[in-house]
């Protein structure tokens, strides 16, 4: 048994904390805390104390989460209706065509209200909002946490939960007026942050070094081209562009080698380990204290504080000990990508190392050099399962770039901090950026030629849940079989994994060749109509909304089109004829169906099964009622509260079914 695993006194809590926060998650109500408290005293009182630690832990978490939940929105600002809002910009986004702003609204209709946080989708256009500025805007808010469309659709639940976001609107760029500034921390760390990327930008980085350096030195993404950021990730290397601990760890060697003239005094030891502490966290509160950022930082000074007080600190305690401080600070961060990546990165180089490096650690150069590959691959293993589940693809090439980016990051980042305190443009800061220019394309060279392999990668992974299960209990019983070897570990371990790929192969998803999916919460009503391989979408937009609603889009369907391998994607608002699947003017033919979706006025008669009404149709009601001869009335939720209960009353011999 290995000592460095056998003695982790805050893994009971941990695991009791997750399930607590799970069982809120998945809908539990209060008597389950209290009976898991109840149980969780009774035992620790009985001396049971691993599972008594653990149930209640379990309330803990339960507790924690309902506390933590949003309050949901002022009554009335998700009835439908189309009301003007005020409040406070705390994060902005950038992305093709599209802009999208985190609002803390304060006021409805000019009244003062309980403060609450708003997703706002804008289109590209006008001028640009910033953190601290005070907005005020017309919108037709909808709740955030909205049911899937289809089945491999990314749920926000847990983003909108993890940022205290209750609801969300779409809004014309235009339609944003700022009327402030509210200065905070917060935006003055954005004011900080905005100059070193003026610095950068005027440094002759180019495009993709800019992408790069930022991303790295002050976790700023937006400006990251796509085709490298698909370039690192197919070639295992998109760590680098989100902080983690590898970019904690460059800190700490930075500041451990401008500290090293107090090594001469060792009475100052203290000091200088007090003060690589200050400058980890002066790190990770200047980019933003990300997740996978404050993870690393609670490890580091657990590690150090150890040192402290004369007791080395367990790994794997300290990553315990790290994730239930952010889960007591922030429930819903279970959720999140990058710390679920961090966390099981981690895990896997703890339970996977000595395994991978059988070299002597006396024979120290040797050791070192096996350890960059160690390290590794036992990361990617403890990322298999998050990775699949979040980006749908496993480099299978990752060893080489990895211990390529091993040896570069240092550097790479070194330079990005030095570019970020020179002073803009001058002849120093021009001759560090052409370095970097350099170092950035030595490794999207060899990304690129690593990506050409037939054997680079393997995409469009979709397991399911079922599948991502079974795919932890894999990496967990391999990891039992070669952490406490044995006859019977080896036969357990064999008989899960054997077990987990038989449930993922039965349970794994199957599509139709004909499949029709309608968006319902998206800046307008859309219909997905798949033949085959070939997609049409159909949204219900006005000509000028097109591009904003193809951006949006193109993102949003990723894993739709991965999952059911469309080769072809059509995005149009005109007619189209696509096997059983046809539009012609206001009508479409699905199937044996016609569903009529109309989009002006006419005097034309109508005969339907279905009519889908949208915002997009100004018709009056009574002549729509006189007009349209159908089935069933399906009424958008992007409609406001007065316009559909207009059409219920004009449509009031007819089924009615909102979409």
């Amino acid at each position: 048994m290995r000592p460095s695993l056998a003695h982790i006194p805050a893994l009971q809590p941990l695991v009791g904390w997750i399930a607590g926060i799970l069982l809120w998650w998945w809908g539990a109500m209060a008597v389950v805390a209290i009976v898991s408290a109840l149980a969780g005293v009774a035992l620790l009182i009985a001396k049971r104390h691993a599972i008594g630690f653990i149930f209640s832990a379990i309330a803990c978490g339960w507790l924690v989460a309902e506390i933590a939940s949003p309050a949901p929105a002022p009554a009335g600002c998700c009835a439908g209706y189309e009301l003007n809002y005020s409040g406070r910009v705390t994060r902005m986004r950038t992305a093709a065509e599209t802009y999208t702003y985190i609002i803390y609204v304060d006021s409805v209709q000019g009244q003062p209200c309980t403060p609450f946080a708003t997703q706002v989708f804008s289109s590209a256009g006008g001028r640009t909002h910033h953190s601290g500025e005070r907005l005020q805007f017309a919108a037709l808010l909808q709740a955030a946490v909205q049911p899937r469309d289809f089945d491999v659709q990314p749920s926000m639940a847990a983003y909108c939960y993890e940022h205290s976001i209750v609801a969300q609107a779409f809004v014309d760029g235009e339609g944003l007026h700022c009327v402030g500034f509210e200065p905070s921390w917060r935006t003055r760390l954005d004011g900080y942050r905005e100059a070193v990327l003026h610095r950068l930008a005027h440094c002759g980085l180019s495009d993709d070094s800019f992408g790069v350096v930022a991303a790295m030195v002050v976790a700023y993404t937006d400006e990251l081209p796509g085709d490298v950021r698909e370039v690192f990730q197919a070639a295992g290397i998109a760590h680098v562009l989100a902080l983690s601990g590898f970019h904690v760890g460059v800190i700490v060697l930075i500041v451990n080698l401008l500290l090293w003239p107090l090594r001469l005094w060792p009475r100052l030891r203290r000091l200088r380990l007090l003060l690589m502490i200050a400058a980890m966290w002066a790190f990770a509160v200047f980019v933003g204290l990300p997740w996978s950022v404050v993870r690393s930082a609670i490890m580091l000074s657990v590690f150090v504080v150890g040192l402290l007080i004369g007791r080395p600190a367990n790994g794997g305690n300290s990553l315990c000990v790290a994730l239930l401080v952010i889960l007591a600070v922030n429930p819903f961060a279970l959720f999140s990508a990058g710390l679920q990546l961090s966390a099981c990165a981690v895990a896997g180089i703890l339970l996977f190392y000595k395994v991978l490096n059988p070299v002597n650690p006396r024979r120290r150069r040797l050791y070192r050099a096996m350890g960059i590959v160690a390290v590794s691959v036992a990361a990617v293993v403890g990322t298999l399962a998050p990775t699949v589940a979040h980006f749908h693809s496993l480099p299978l090439l990752f060893l080489p770039a990895n211990v390529l980016i091993a040896i570069l990051m240092p550097v790479l980042m070194s330079l990005g901090l030095l570019l970020a305190v020179l002073p803009a443009g001058c002849g120093a800061a021009m001759q560090v950026g052409s370095v970097e220019n350099w170092l950035v394309e030595v490794c999207d060279g060899f990304a690129r030629w690593m990506g050409q392999w037939p054997c680079a990668s393997v995409d469009g992974i979709y397991l399911g849940t079922v599948g991502v299960i079974a795919l932890i209990a894999i990496v967990l019983a391999i990891a039992w079989a070669v952490n406490w070897p044995g006859k019977r570990a080896f036969i357990v371990a064999a008989s899960v994994v054997a077990v987990a790929v038989t449930m993922a192969l039965l349970f794994r998803p199957q599509y139709p060749r004909d499949e029709v999916v309608t968006l319902r919460h998206h800046p307008c009503v859309t219909l997905l109509m798949r033949h085959n391989d070939s997609l049409v979408v159909a949204p219900a937009c006005r000509p000028d909304q097109l591009q904003f609603v193809a951006a949006r889009l193109e993102r949003d369907l990723d894993a739709y089109t991965g999952s059911r391998r469309v080769a072809v994607t059509t995005i149009t608002i005109g007619d189209f004829d696509l096997g059983p699947y046809h539009r012609h003017g206001e009508m479409f033919t699905i199937g044996g169906a016609t569903v009529a979706m109309p989009a002006r006025t006419d005097t034309v008669q109508v005969r339907c099964n279905y009519l889908l009404l949208t915002p997009l149709t100004r018709e009056r009601p009574d002549r729509m009622a006189e007009r349209f001869h159908c089935d069933t009335v399906l009424l958008a939720p992007t409609l406001t509260l007065r316009r559909a209960n207009a059409l219920r009353h004009a449509f009031a011999a007819t089924p009615t079914l909102p979409l």
